[in-house]
């Protein structure tokens, strides 16, 4: 393998390593304003994710922008790298993780990491 190659290997590598892990993100409409609900809702069915049913508030639980977020669904987390180009591909000008880590027990209801799901096993 040439030099450059596996340089270029490397740093993908330690790109997707060092990702940051999350489980709550939502598109924003500008950088550091309003959360952009469209564009949210686009990448969340994207990601495979599921939109929350109510509006989270400034303030509570690390929340910076009030809106509507989308969770992981069969995923433990989301990378913000990758909801934030999601984000922009669909014209939002920047993205908001709020939590970060992975789901812990009990996931969403439905998911397929849900050991209570009759339907997962």
């Amino acid at each position: 393998m040439k030099p450059t190659a596996l340089c270029a290997y490397l740093l993908t590598f330690l790109a997707m390593v060092s990702a940051e892990k999350h489980t709550l993100c939502a598109c924003q409409g500008d950088k550091g304003g309003q959360l952009d609900r469209p564009s949210t809702i686009a990448v969340c069915a994207e990601m495979g994710g599921v939109m929350e049913h109510g509006n989270r508030y400034v303030g509570v639980d690390h929340i910076k922008f009030a809106g509507v977020y989308c969770r992981p669904f069969n995923t433990l987390y989301f990378t913000g790298d990758t909801f934030h180009n999601a984000c922009a591909n669909h014209l939002a000008a920047d993205s908001s993780c709020p939590h970060k880590g992975q789901l812990q027990p009990p996931y969403p209801k439905g998911s397929t990491l849900n050991n209570n799901n009759p339907s997962s096993g």
